[in-house]
């Protein structure tokens, strides 16, 4: 009974937040909201795009800034905000109170040896990355980058004899893989807004699209890498060297 009392209670408090908001919105703040929501529609049209060039990035934050800035400006987002704040400080506090005991059994078996692993690339949220332009030691690449350019050149490096793993994961940015000759190429690539150049082919625009591409003869080549991309924005071009 208590938990179905708590949810009544919960949904009268949003229900009243979401009639205070709407009357915030229409009553008091409309030509000032309007004039947000109006330029921040602009923008982020306007950067999306031309995501592209620098310009195109510039604006999309600034519109970004202004949706950002005027949702929060709303009483009732600042009040939501805090009553999660203060759901989640509630729900802290009766954890500790009440700690959770557990008793991990470990039968015929030995802890893991974990390995930390430095590859040629790693994750970040902000910055551009390449491979070292002296010769490096491969290792499978799995990562994901906020904002910036990926850049990886196989050609400084010796793949093994059987299949090898990129994985590479963005929100907004490029990425470009450089393959030699010999190496047969498998991609499997995602992205909301961006375009793709594979090789000698055109580059295409894509728009919240999958593609699949694997060169001939994948299967029998000696020395072969599995290419996963996720883009959120941005391009990916992929060319021998």
């Amino acid at each position: 009974m208590s938990g179905s009392k708590e949810q009544s209670h919960l949904k009268l408090i949003l229900v009243g937040l979401l009639i205070a908001g709407l009357f915030e919105i229409i009553f008091i703040r409309f030509d000032e909201l309007l004039f947000n929501g109006i330029a921040a529609l602009v923008c982020l049209f306007y950067g999306y795009k031309n995501y592209a060039t620098m310009t195109g990035k510039i604006v999309l934050w600034v519109g970004l800034f202004f949706a950002v800035s005027g949702l929060i400006s709303l009483f009732v987002v600042r009040a939501i905000i805090f009553i999660l704040l203060l759901l989640f400080l509630l729900h802290y506090l009766q954890k500790r109170r009440e700690p959770a005991e557990i008793k991990p059994s470990f039968e015929g078996s030995q802890e893991a040896n974990f390995v930390t692993v430095h590859g040629p690339v790693s994750s970040r949220l902000f910055g551009n990355q390449s491979t070292p332009e002296e010769i490096y030691e491969w290792d499978d690449i799995n990562v994901g980058v906020g904002f910036g350019d990926v850049v990886m050149d196989l050609s400084n490096t010796v793949l093994p004899k059987e299949e090898s793993i990129i994985a590479i994961r963005t929100i907004a940015g490029n990425v470009e893989i450089l393959i030699p000759y010999d190496i047969g190429v498998k991609l499997s690539h995602t992205a909301l807004y961006g375009t793709v150049r594979l090789f000698d082919q055109e580059k295409r625009e894509i728009r919240n699209q999958q593609i699949a591409y694997k060169t001939e003869g994948y299967e029998e080549s000696s020395s072969r890498v599995k290419i996963v991309t996720s883009i959120g924005a941005g391009s990916i071009v992929v060319r021998r060297v």
